[in-house]
Formats: C-alpha cells, structure tokens, sequence
C-alpha cells in the first residue's frame, strides 16, 4: 500500500498546487512575470511544443480557487508579451496520484539508504 485516503485526501497530500493547463505563443518567463506582478505566485512546467510556435505548460497554483475564477484569465489576456490559446482547469485522476506517492515513496527511500547506518555497542 503506498497511501491510503479519499481521492480528494490523496490530491492534497501528494500533489497540493492547484493546477491549469494553458497553451500559449510566446515566451513563458512573460507569463511569470505578469503572475509575479499581479502577487500570483506560480510555478510552470513545460508540457511539449508545437510546430506552430504553442507550447502547453501547467500552472501550478497556490490558491485553488483562483484556478476557476475569471480573474486568472482576465490576468492573463492583458499582456501584449504572450498570447494566452486556452486555459483549463486540471484535477488530477488517480493515476497521476499514485504516480506521485510512489516517486516521493520511492524517494524517501532512496535518502534512507543514504543515512549512515548506526548499530548499537555490545557492553563488555
């Protein structure tokens, strides 16, 4: 068993941050900075690119709810540095969490093989 707890339990234990897909034209620190400037702090992580000069990305955010709320998106189209193609709102399936309780497991375990292994003195 790697974790155990409701869906929703499971999702903010293993994987906390909010999250948005978006696809964009442009460069993606433009994007962070108008986040930074708008107190928005956000993390991206690159998805793939296209052909046509989009890339797709996930914003992870802090607040969840900024994840549904218009002002994300209202934030985003005021920047004439990147062009904002689609954004939506991800919530990650199961699959996904496992695959983030077993890393961070698989993780622990890799650190724990690292400590020094202390034995205890046999009294004479």
């Amino acid at each position: 068993i790697v974790a155990c707890g409701t869906s929703a339990e499971l999702r903010q234990e293993f994987l906390p941050k909010s999250r948005v897909d978006l696809v964009m034209r442009g460069d993606p620190a433009d994007l962070l900075a108008t986040l930074k400037a708008a107190n928005i702090p956000a993390e991206l992580i690159f998805n793939k690119s296209s052909d046509d000069g989009t890339g797709q990305y996930s914003l992870l955010l802090e607040d969840a709810a900024l994840c549904q709320s218009p002002d994300l998106l209202k934030i985003l189209n005021r920047s004439e540095l990147f062009s904002l193609i689609s954004l939506a709102p991800r919530h990650p399936d199961l699959e996904e969490i496992f695959l983030a309780a077993t890393k961070r497991s698989w993780e622990e375990t890799i650190e724990k093989s690292r400590l020094p292994v202390i034995t205890p003195q046999k009294e004479t």
